[in-house]
This record gives C-alpha cells, structure tokens and sequence, in this order.
C-alpha cells in the first residue's frame, strides 16, 4: 500500500499468445469491475519465461478496500 495508491505485482510462469493485461477493480468481491487500466500492459507475447509485471492504482481512499 501507497498513500492513496497501491502498487500490484504479479509475474507469470510463462506466456502464451499474451498481448497484455487490463486490470479491474471493484468495492466488493462479487463486483461490479471496472477496468482500472487506460492501455494495455504489454505482455511477452509468446515465451517459455514468464516475467514480472507492477502497476501503481493511485487515487483510492486510505483503509478501503478493493478487490
């Protein structure tokens, strides 16, 4: 956690066919979601490697939380 923010990490084992991400957010488990992401996050596209990916979520309430 960030003031105000969150930076989210997640790496892959491998990629296959992977253009990229979108990340989505919601106030509940269950949803509504909401991609969070303007561009696409460039993945490898097709790789044996995975690799390690971060993004910054900025402008969420301090001691919410979001799934």
């Amino acid at each position: 956690p960030l003031d105000s923010a969150v930076e989210l990490r997640w790496e892959t084992g491998s990629e296959l066919d992977n253009l990229g991400f979108h990340l989505h957010r919601s106030g509940s488990e269950d949803g509504p979601w909401v991609r969070i992401t303007g561009h696409l996050i460039p993945g490898l596209g097709s790789s044996p490697e995975g690799a390690s990916y971060s993004w910054t979520d900025m402008g969420l309430a301090n001691g919410t939380s979001y799934f």
